[in-house]
């Protein structure tokens, strides 16, 4: 029977029609088609190419479920019990002029609370709940909220911009309209803003050139991979393939580090050295003009 079976169905696959297949490469997928079933980004919001599903819309199952369950059970479900920025006396998350008020509690709890809405535990929603509660009491008469930290008297943001993503996913979860009023305000808030007050840190400064070096490395890595496809199989067989390998990954790798890293460090360093100089001649002429002598021979 089951030779049966098997013969009638290679007999049909092979009267089977001959099938045409299509594959296309494209650089973005379109977003000229609309969605009506999820909410997306609306006017003047550019649309996006993959719309996120809301928190708690899937629940995991099988393979990806243990390891959440790993996650919970490990260093993300215990962190707050070995972590002095989770520490909740006198933590500046939950009450004026507090201590341990930096981004660790809002980058541990956006991954928590996104792994108590996919697991449903209500141990982890109560914890996060908690916090959550905290935050939307912290925000002030002006829509800003949670604790101040300042780099050079002016505030770093970047912590309460990981806040807006975890009031993202709990209205998500929860549908609780106090969300909406609590980013509107804060939106309005930093529209109060003056422009010269963000982006002033040199970590934030460092940021905006790992963004340029990384769509400079783009354009690098698709020019090489296009150029690879062009050459001769000849090119391969007389090279090593590691040495192909080395010059596809670790220079393109070393050129990275130099555009993100290496060129922040070229400008510091060249104010330093200007910096120098005009301090040396204010102190001695002479004695400058004598130092600088040496500088080409060096």
């Amino acid at each position: 029977m089951k030779k049966t079976i098997l013969f009638f169905s290679i007999l049909l696959a092979s009267c089977a029609g001959k099938q045409t297949q299509e594959i296309r490469t494209m650089e973005r997928l379109s977003t000229a088609s609309h969605n009506d079933y999820y909410v997306s980004n609306r006017a003047p919001l550019q649309p996006l190419q993959f719309i996120k599903l809301p928190a708690g819309s899937i629940e995991p199952e099988g393979w990806i479920r243990r390891q959440i369950e790993l996650q919970k059970d490990g260093l993300c479900g215990h962190l707050g019990e070995i972590s002095a920025w989770l520490q909740k006396e006198n933590n500046a998350w939950l009450k004026n002029g507090g201590e341990w008020g930096w981004e660790e509690v809002p980058y541990w709890l956006r991954g928590y609370g996104n792994m108590a809405y996919a697991l449903r535990d209500e141990t982890l929603l109560k914890e996060t709940k908690f916090w959550i509660e905290a935050i939307l009491s912290s925000q002030r008469a002006d829509g800003n909220f949670g604790p101040v930290h300042l780099n050079n008297g002016k505030q770093d943001f970047w912590p309460n911009m990981i806040v807006l993503w975890i009031m993202q996913s709990y209205h998500e979860y929860t549908n609780d309209n106090r969300v909406i009023d609590f980013m509107t305000r804060y939106c309005h808030y930093l529209q109060t803003v003056p422009d010269d007050a963000f982006l002033s840190s040199y970590w934030e400064n460092s940021r905006i050139m790992v963004d340029v070096s990384q769509s400079i490395i783009y354009d690098i890595r698709k020019d090489l991979f296009a150029h690879l496809q062009e050459l001769p199989f000849q090119y391969y067989d007389d090279r090593p393939h590691g040495k192909i390998l080395i010059r596809v990954v670790n220079y393109v790798n070393s050129v990275s580090d130099m555009l993100s890293n290496g060129l922040i460090n070229i400008v510091l360093e060249c104010f330093n050295l200007l910096f120098i100089v005009i301090f040396m001649f204010l102190v001695d002429v002479q004695m400058a003009l004598v130092v600088l002598c040496g500088v080409p021979v060096l």
